[in-house]
């Protein structure tokens, strides 16, 4: 059994990964969250920032679903929660999807990220720098395997950066038809980057 754990700060590329790791042949997310759409939209029934985590009622969810041998989970809202969540994951490995800080103020400002919602410059720029700072020290202290994975790299390299994927994230390669399928998935992403 393996987990895979998308996780970067927001617009930074996260759906992008984790819909190319569907393509794969890795199911995102838990019991009622699976294969939400195009944008494999976060799975945010804990949001580790503004409330305490029901630990309790995360590992029930985790030991009632039926997991194949690789499945995964992408949520930019538990980035402080990291640590406490690897202990109830079945083989966790951190996919870690970095953007330039400047793409992601963007996205924010813009409202994408969260969809709709507005912020200004200085509001967008204290949040980046913030969820930054969190995520390095969430990653920083997780004792289990990373990827790094760069969202220009990934736009830049699809071939490349999907061939690391699969290697990190499965016990055997995906299929050539699933490996074009998720340089497919990541081209067609390029026009919403």
């Amino acid at each position: 059994m393996r987990t895979i754990l998308v996780c970067g700060i927001g617009a930074s590329g996260t759906s992008a990964v984790a819909g190319c790791l569907h393509k794969l042949g890795c199911p995102m997310g838990l019991p009622g969250h699976l294969d939400q759409g195009e944008h494999y939209e976060d799975i945010c029934f804990y949001n580790a920032f503004t409330q305490p985590i029901d630990w309790d009622g995360l590992k029930r969810r985790i030991a009632d679903h039926r997991q194949p041998p690789v499945w995964g989970w992408k949520n930019t809202l538990t980035i402080k929660a990291i640590p406490g969540i690897l202990n109830y994951l079945k083989g966790p490995r951190i996919v870690a999807v970095h953007r330039s800080m400047t793409a992601s103020i963007r996205g924010r400002r813009d409202g994408r990220c969260p969809p709709g919602v507005y912020y200004t410059q200085q509001q967008a720029e204290t949040w980046a720098i913030e969820a930054m700072a969190e995520y390095m020290r969430a990653l920083r202290i997780a004792q289990v395997p990373i990827l790094h994975v760069g969202f220009e790299d990934l736009l830049a390299e699809p071939a490349k950066i999907v061939q690391e994927l699969a290697h990190f994230a499965f016990y055997d390669l995906p299929s050539a038809p699933q490996i074009q399928d998720a340089i497919n998935h990541i081209d067609k992403d390029r026009v919403h980057a």
